[in-house]
């Protein structure tokens, strides 16, 4: 018995995750816009929006399409380096078989005077369009890939019955403000 359940993920029936040799290059299109991206947003002094869409790649949650950062590229790379995250957690080295092993060998003491179980960083990955298309990474980390439109956007302005939108003064500044610009305070008495 392992100390964690098996990560399976879920039959798909779009193409987001083809493993088919025509995808490839679109796969690896979306690793390199998502590398550049992920260059991009990292400056100093960020202007709000960009603050917030690094903080969202840095952050994936279950269910975002991400990819694996700093591990080496061999040819099929692109293949189990994109995926829809399944679950991240901490795990401790090795299974319970092992570890029942080790004591075996070592003697149950041995182990206890280690100290705590180690663990480490896991994440789950679900690489291809298949539930059983799921690849276990350790020692690396991963970074959210937009695929959706607007995707770090913060609503501005309200709608109106007639399918207009209303923009309010507050509106206007928050947005140029969160683009990066230095708002000053109106001149007057004071």
């Amino acid at each position: 018995m392992t100390d964690y359940p098996r990560v399976t993920g879920t039959d798909r029936d779009d193409d987001l995750l083809s493993l088919e040799e025509a995808a490839m290059p679109r796969r690896r299109l979306m690793i390199g816009m998502a590398e550049c991206l992920w260059q991009a947003v990292l400056v100093g002094n960020p202007a709000p929006v960009v603050r917030r869409m690094s903080e969202r790649m840095q952050h994936p949650v279950p269910g975002d399409l991400v990819t694996a950062q700093h591990y080496v590229k061999q040819d099929g790379y692109e293949v189990h380096a994109l995926g829809i995250l399944l679950a991240r957690r901490r795990e401790h080295y090795g299974t319970d078989e092992e570890r029942a092993a080790e004591g075996a060998e070592w003697g149950d003491a041995a182990l206890d005077s280690r100290g705590e179980r180690p663990a480490q960083e896991t994440w789950y990955v679900q690489y291809g369009p298949a539930a059983g298309d799921v690849c276990r990474w350790e020692n690396v980390s991963f970074i959210m890939v937009p695929s959706e439109r607007g995707e770090f956007d913060v609503p501005i302005g309200t709608r109106t019955p007639s399918g207009g939108v209303s923009l309010t003064r507050g509106d206007l500044l928050s947005g140029l403000a969160d683009s990066g610009f230095r708002l000053r305070l109106p001149e007057g008495p004071g």
